[in-house]
């Protein structure tokens, strides 16, 4: 019970990753890696499925809640992006289906290799993830008592977001939340 209420509140540091390309930066708060049972890894696809329309309620309350607290600190908000969409939601049933909790994917790779399949061309990129919270404000409540989490969400620099929510009954979270953070080159 304590290892999970651990987990729900995620209390890491911030971390920047400079990437290979000139003036990428990637930032994720550190987090101790929760892996489970890793199976065989899947090949680099689209998202298995798309949100139904409830996620997307659930969705659009979590852009929601975050622009307002980037309102709050005199930020202006963020949009959501579809191709940080597709990442984010890849991501979020790669940890449901193999059963982990990382912001390395079962292939190995970070967020900036990531959005780099999916096309997205960043100049900065940020995760936040979070597994357990049943709603929007539940995640969210989560992400900003965290000081790695909330930088991410408050970075003034990001202009873009997707974001994924799935329920994952077979995952010991039972619900996976992911949310990719872009500004383009």
């Amino acid at each position: 019970m304590q290892s999970e209420k651990w987990l729900k509140l995620m209390l890491p540091f911030m971390a920047v990753m400079i990437l290979p390309i000139p003036q990428v930066r990637v930032e994720f708060p550190q987090l101790q890696s929760q892996p489970g049972l890793r199976t065989a890894k899947p090949e680099f696809t689209t998202p298995s499925s798309q949100a139904s329309e409830e996620d997307q309620k659930v969705i659009q309350k979590c852009l929601d809640l975050t622009n307002v607290e980037r309102s709050k600190a005199g930020l202006g908000p963020l949009k959501l992006n579809d191709t940080l969409m597709q990442s984010a939601r890849w991501m979020a049933e790669d940890m449901a289906k193999n059963n982990y909790f990382d912001h390395i994917d079962s292939l190995g790779r970070g967020v900036g290799d990531r959005m780099r399949e999916f096309k997205y061309p960043f100049s900065l990129a940020g995760q936040n993830i979070a597994g357990g919270q049943v709603s929007a404000e539940e995640a969210i409540e989560d992400w900003l008592k965290s000081p790695g989490h909330r930088a991410i969400m408050l970075k003034p620099d990001f202009d873009e977001i997707g974001i994924a929510y799935v329920k994952a009954p077979g995952h010991k979270l039972k619900y996976i939340w992911v949310c990719d953070f872009g500004h383009r080159r």
